[in-house]
């Protein structure tokens, strides 16, 4: 895998975490794993069987202390989204990382996150301040474009 700097949209729980296990990938370059499966990481009798899958064939270099340790973080920060829990379904790619990068020029982006910013203040969460300027560079927007 190549050297990517700035963030990663995760196609394949298994082969991401392979990566993340592997260090080609680091879990903070992570915003989202978007994952075929159908599980709840909570309940070990649902995840178990899971690990165990995904052991035979991604895995098996990596001892279950490590596994869990890339899964716990990956789950306690809202990195995995599994679709079909939802009603959705994910595809299967070839590739399982899409690199996500700034580009200033992109105007969809920019509008798409200036969206992002207004749900972001109608809410509470971020106080806007129209009169502003977006400071691209800064690498909280970068996520977004």
């Amino acid at each position: 895998m190549s050297e990517f700097a700035g963030y990663k949209i995760g196609l394949s729980l298994s082969r991401c975490v392979q990566d993340i296990l592997e260090g080609t990938v680091k879990v903070e370059d992570v915003l989202v794993i978007v994952a075929r499966t159908m599980f709840d990481y909570m309940k070990p009798e649902q995840w178990k069987p899971v690990m165990e899958s995904y052991k035979h064939q991604y895995w098996h270099a990596f001892s279950d202390e490590e596994i869990t340790a890339v899964m716990d973080e990956l789950w306690r920060t809202g990195k995995i989204h599994q679709p079909r829990r939802f009603g959705g379904h994910a595809v299967r790619t070839r590739h399982p990382w899409i690199n996500v990068h700034a580009e200033p020029d992109n105007e969809a982006a920019r509008q798409a996150f200036n969206h992002y910013q207004t749900l972001l203040g109608l809410s509470g969460e971020l106080e806007l301040e129209k009169d502003k300027p977006i400071d691209w560079s800064d690498p909280i927007y970068q996520a977004f474009i």
